[in-house]
């Protein structure tokens, strides 16, 4: 997708790229791109309004959405959510009702509203509901989450019954991931130890989200067997990747996490993201790839001049006067 994104930039096929960074952007979330995938939402946003694709405009809105509930912004993902559902309301377009639904409820779940997220994520599998579609298998993580803390395990099981011949028809590595998850997250206590075992072993770096938010159900079995020393290790690298990603909401609650197993933990400063504008952000991303001013003001439709002034109120608020720099100053947030 990237490349394709690339060749309808060079070509000027506005339209079309609008509707690639879009869809590309949207598995960039699920990876852990999350800054990337951000910068490109908003520009696929902007272009598709630009150009008439609505759709498409509301299917990056949604994105966007999905990013503010994962980092913790519930007030800001509820507004996109709201945003673009009026538009979907009147076009129903079920796959993207279910994404903004997923939404909500991922929200939810970072506020601590279990039951809410529950009830939200249920409805997706009724197929009388508006939002019921495929996708739905890529929540069950989420049904997971929020049936532990509101003790339906058993009704979760019940929703999700069909979901392990899916997964054996589907080579999908995102399928195959959810089933685990959801496998370790919702088994019995006394039974439960190969399941976070086996998702643990199948849940490798790239896919940082699902694996920090595992790893935090992990810890919490731990705790129930008493295992409160142990415990520490999956929240040491939940709480660094929830640091990495930039999910301070999710990295402070695995810090409180981590104190109340017996373990202090260092602190978070604000990240680069924090301190630039969201165009900022754009621009200092394509130039820490290393693109050329030129480059970046073709790519963004901007004189490059423009891309200079940016850049050059850039430095200051990241603390750094070159542009090898940039990578380093942009990667994560900074613990002291």
């Amino acid at each position: 997708m990237a490349t394709a994104a690339d060749t309808c930039r060079s070509q000027g096929r506005l339209a079309l790229l609008a509707r690639t960074l879009g869809a590309g952007s949207w598995g960039r979330i699920w990876t852990g791109e999350w800054d990337r995938a951000q910068t490109e939402n908003q520009e696929a946003a902007a272009l598709a309004e630009e150009t008439g694709e609505s759709f498409w405009a509301v299917s990056a809105t949604t994105n966007l959405a999905m990013l503010a509930a994962l980092r913790g912004e519930h007030e800001v993902a509820q507004a996109l959510a709201r945003k673009a559902e009026e538009v979907l309301n009147v076009s129903g377009v079920r796959f993207l009702l279910n994404s903004i639904q997923q939404v909500r409820a991922v929200a939810a779940i970072g506020a601590g509203r279990y039951e809410e997220a529950f009830d939200l994520l249920r409805r997706l599998f009724e197929p009388t509901e508006p939002t019921f579609h495929e996708m739905r298998w890529w929540v069950a993580p989420d049904l997971a989450d929020a049936a532990a803390h509101t003790g339906r395990q058993e009704e979760a099981r019940t929703i999700l019954a069909g979901f392990d011949a899916l997964a054996d028809r589907l080579p999908s590595p995102m399928i195959q991931m959810c089933l685990r998850y959801t496998r370790a997250v919702l088994a019995d206590d006394d039974n439960a130890e190969p399941h976070y075992e086996e998702a643990l072993s199948g849940s490798p770096s790239h896919w940082p989200p699902h694996r920090a938010r595992l790893l935090l159900a992990h810890s919490h079995w731990l705790r129930r067997k008493r295992r409160t020393v142990e415990a520490r290790g999956p929240l040491r690298e939940a709480r660094d990747i929830f640091d990495t990603l930039g999910a301070p909401h999710w990295s402070d609650h695995t810090r409180q996490l981590l104190r109340s197993a017996g373990e202090s933990s260092i602190q978070r400063t604000p990240a680069a993201r924090d301190r630039l504008s969201p165009q900022e952000l754009q621009i200092a991303t394509l130039a820490a790839t290393g693109l050329t001013n030129r480059q970046i003001s073709q790519r963004l439709y901007l004189s490059h001049r423009t891309i200079g002034s940016h850049l050059y109120r850039i430095f200051p608020k990241l603390g750094i006067t070159t542009r090898t720099q940039l990578a380093h100053a942009l990667a994560t947030d900074t613990p002291t």
